[in-house]
């Protein structure tokens, strides 16, 4: 049986669109002051920076108008996180009305600067047509740039197209390479679809084709000094 029958479709779940790129500051008045005073001030880094902690509500009250405002300041100052997280509100129609033009827009700005969560998101907007025409082909390269990069939720995401064979010729070694890093995730929730994704394929692909994945998997962690 080809391991590409057993393996799930791919989930719309939460996290299968990555979210923020950055941090938040901490909940601190006098740092907070300071970010607001260098944010007033023209500093494209302390803009995106106090519109995280708008959106998240940390060290000052929640308030998503406030934060797309600074985040459009420091996009317009080219902070490539801030073109990835303005993307993502537009994308969910978060504190802006819902629009996957501007979104591609933005996230395309901040993924050719690299930002992983951008390159994934616009992976994400080609694997499921979202505003545009479903290409499996161009989520498929998105999906690789950000899992070379280390970015687990296109790694998962790749290795399952590659077992599946969409958007890509099946490849079960890479599939099992790309699904065992997504499985070394912090994240449980990547950890442990990954997991069980490399489950399925274990139990139905040769065992050669999962030597060699994992042996790829290896060697990749090794040139980034993680082995």
């Amino acid at each position: 049986m080809r391991a590409s029958t057993l393996l799930a479709a791919f989930a719309v779940a939460g996290w299968a669109v990555a979210g923020w790129a950055g941090a938040a500051v901490a909940a601190d008045s006098p740092r907070v002051k300071a970010l607001l005073e260098a944010a007033e001030a023209g500093d494209g880094d302390a803009q995106h920076a106090l519109a995280l902690s708008y959106l998240t509500g940390e060290g000052v009250a929640q308030d998503d108008g406030k934060a797309v405002r600074w985040l459009a300041r420091a996009a317009d100052a080219q902070v490539a996180s801030a073109e990835a997280n303005l993307g993502f509100l537009y994308l969910q129609g978060r504190g802006v009305p819902r629009d996957p033009d501007k979104a591609a827009e933005f996230l395309g700005r901040a993924a050719a600067k690299g930002v992983g969560a951008a390159q994934h998101n616009l992976g994400w907007m080609n694997h499921m047509g979202e505003g545009m025409p479903r290409d499996l082909d161009e989520a498929a390269r998105w999906y690789a740039v950000a899992a070379e990069g280390g970015f687990a939720q296109s790694q998962y995401n790749l290795g399952i197209l590659l077992g599946n064979g969409e958007g890509v010729r099946q490849n079960l070694p890479e599939a099992v390479k790309w699904l065992s890093l997504a499985a070394l995730s912090p994240r449980p929730d990547i950890r442990d679809q990954a997991t069980r994704r490399l489950i399925e394929i274990w139990r139905a692909a040769p065992p050669a084709a999962v030597e060699d994945g994992l042996d790829d998997a290896r060697r990749w962690l090794s040139l980034r000094g993680e082995w």
